[in-house]
């Protein structure tokens, strides 16, 4: 699902823009590492979360701490990256970079999820069990996209 500049801003009102021009068409939205994503040489814009979770051990899922926002520096330079960023990332590690700032980026994300799973109204399979987990989403994948 592509996801434009207009239909963001209208999902997140309270959000502002540095540096774009207003028909960004969003192809990928990356809010969390997954290693097969780790290049995406078939995007053509991308909107990159800056998230974080700093206390895994109370917040979430993590063993480590991590700050995507370290990795501005060097995806910069990258002109189909926009980054998404809260009150965490402060100016001047955006400087020269394409963003939005939003209030809180956890909130943008749920919103965010909240639209497209409206909009997209996705069926869901569960797959259960101790063995065969991969095997059997991917023979449910390879069924369901010979018919969709």
């Amino acid at each position: 699902m592509i996801l434009d500049l207009r239909t963001l801003l209208s999902i997140l009102p309270d959000s502002k823009c540095f540096g774009l021009g207003g028909e960004e068409r969003f192809d990928r939205l990356d809010i969390a590492y997954l290693k097969q994503f780790e290049s995406s040489p078939d995007a053509e814009m991308i909107l990159y979360f800056c998230v974080y979770e700093e206390t895994p051990e109370k917040d979430g899922w993590y063993k480590q701490p991590f700050d995507r926002s370290l990795n501005i520096a060097k995806m910069k330079a990258e002109t189909r990256t926009v980054f998404m960023v809260d009150g965490k990332v402060r100016d001047e590690q955006l400087e020269g970079a394409r963003y939005i700032r939003v209030r809180n980026i956890y909130d943008a994300i749920d919103l965010i999820r909240q639209y497209i799973l409206g909009q997209v109204r996705p069926r869901v399979i569960g797959v259960t069990g101790s063995v065969g987990k991969t095997t059997a989403a991917a023979l449910v994948q390879h069924v369901i996209s010979r018919r969709f």
